[in-house]
């Protein structure tokens, strides 16, 4: 669980699609590689573990039962430099967004 990722919330993400839809005509021509994260990476360890904790999950976590896979990439984050250029930033915490994400499952499973 020591793979670093870079996890962002749905709606941080529609928010910079938006905005990026709004503000194309102020990109010069041509191709954009843009990137679309926080610009911050945890753990897999640490996500997992809050992900656990939030949920008031029992379950037993393993880490370290599995080896990592060959060539295993241990850090992923998004170069967010144009969107933050842009105006844009993530607005929601990673504990905020489990939260939410918690919340809107369990909705769909008590409906």
């Amino acid at each position: 669980g020591q793979q670093r990722r870079d996890f962002i919330y749905i709606d941080d993400a529609i928010y910079a699609f938006t905005m990026l839809m709004r503000q194309s005509t102020e990109l010069d021509n041509g191709y954009h590689q843009i990137g679309l994260g926080t610009g911050n990476s945890v753990t897999i360890r640490y996500f997992i573990e809050l992900s656990h904790k939030l949920s008031k999950s029992t379950s037993e976590l393993c880490f370290g039962a599995l080896p990592y896979r060959e060539h295993e990439y241990m850090e992923s984050y998004a170069d967010t430099k144009m969107l933050n250029h842009l105006g844009w930033k993530a607005k929601t915490s990673l504990d905020h967004g489990i939260n939410k994400t918690l919340e809107s499952l369990w909705l769909k499973i008590t409906h």
